[in-house]
């Protein structure tokens, strides 16, 4: 006995054809045909067959699978949607299934993956659609064409929502890690114990514990440090001038007096020590148990003066 849609033998009790889905009994109810053919129908009865009854040939299946884009996929050489988004375009097409060995290409090749997979991405992608077109067949053999058609439509077509959560994600994180670190500081509140300041923007984090901070802003065009300590000196200085005077043992320049300077409601001791090759300013203050020492250094130009007096005018002690 044989299929008279496909033309495959089939047991006698066999319902559908193992070969096309179709249903034996009602192919053979619309067509006559002896109930045990000893023969395969010819081609041309099969062609007459397949005119009289409209069956869809695969290109319709294809149309309803890929959807409006279907030309220019079926007639296009190189994926310029492939060469720009990479395996985001596959993510899109749901072609789930590749991405994994997109990115182990992506890893062991390079770059120049996405240029060859977006040349062969039409043979890869019809591929794809072929099969599932072949699997929905199998599995709704029982419906009507329209209704495997709806089938095709549905299970193809295009995925925008992934790719478009994926893409932000990637952005987000390429912004973030090709955006200057001086900038993701800038404006930042930063803490030492009971200290607040703010750091201007293009200074980076040299070097930190819970009792120091280092900052530099490093260029061409200038080099200048901001470094806050608090400890517990009160056993070793008396006062915050004692403090500075110890500070000075390792200079031998000359160097302005030890004035006064109150930064929010804040008094202040302060020095300026010139050196043969920068300019140097100390800050000290005793609180409770602890001496805040706050230096900041540029070249004798004083590049950075105007940074180190925002600086400054931030600074905050709270009890």
């Amino acid at each position: 006995m044989y299929c008279f849609r496909c033309g495959t033998k089939v047991d006698k009790n066999q319902t559908y054809c193992p070969h096309c889905g179709a249903n034996i009994k009602e192919e053979m109810s619309r067509y006559y045909t002896p109930e045990y053919m000893k023969e395969a129908p010819s081609h041309e009865d099969q062609y007459q067959y397949s005119i009289q009854y409209s069956y869809k040939d695969n290109d319709d299946y294809l149309k309803a699978y890929i959807g409006k884009n279907y030309d220019k996929i079926i007639k296009q050489k190189f994926s310029i949607p492939t060469f720009i988004f990479g395996p985001l375009y596959f993510l899109y097409r749901k072609m789930y299934i590749y991405v994994p060995v997109y990115l182990l290409l992506l890893i062991l090749l390079g770059p120049i993956t996405t240029l060859i997979i977006s040349f062969f991405f039409n043979k890869i992608y019809l591929y794809h659609a072929n099969k599932k077109i072949k699997e929905i067949k199998q599995k709704y053999n029982t419906e009507s064409e329209e209704q495997i058609l709806e089938h095709c439509k549905k299970n193809g077509g295009i995925n925008i929502i992934i790719p478009i959560l994926i893409g932000i994600i990637l952005i987000t994180f390429i912004i973030y890690n090709i955006k200057p670190k001086e900038n993701r500081k800038t404006n930042r509140k930063n803490y030492l114990k009971e200290i607040t300041y703010t750091i201007p923007k293009g200074y980076n984090i040299n070097y930190e514990t819970d009792n120091y901070k280092s900052y530099v802003y490093d260029d061409t065009n200038k080099y200048c440090t901001i470094q806050l300590s608090a400890y517990t000196y009160t056993s070793i200085y008396k006062n915050e001038e004692d403090y500075i005077n110890s500070i000075l043992q390792y200079y031998t320049t000359t160097n302005s007096p030890i004035d006064n300077i109150t930064i929010n409601n804040k008094n202040w001791k302060h020095i300026n020590i010139i050196t043969d090759y920068n300019n140097k300013n100390y800050y000290v203050l005793k609180q409770k148990n602890n001496y805040y020492e706050i230096s900041t250094s540029d070249t004798k130009e004083q590049e950075c003066k105007k940074d180190f007096n925002t600086f400054i005018n931030s600074i905050n002690y709270k009890e």
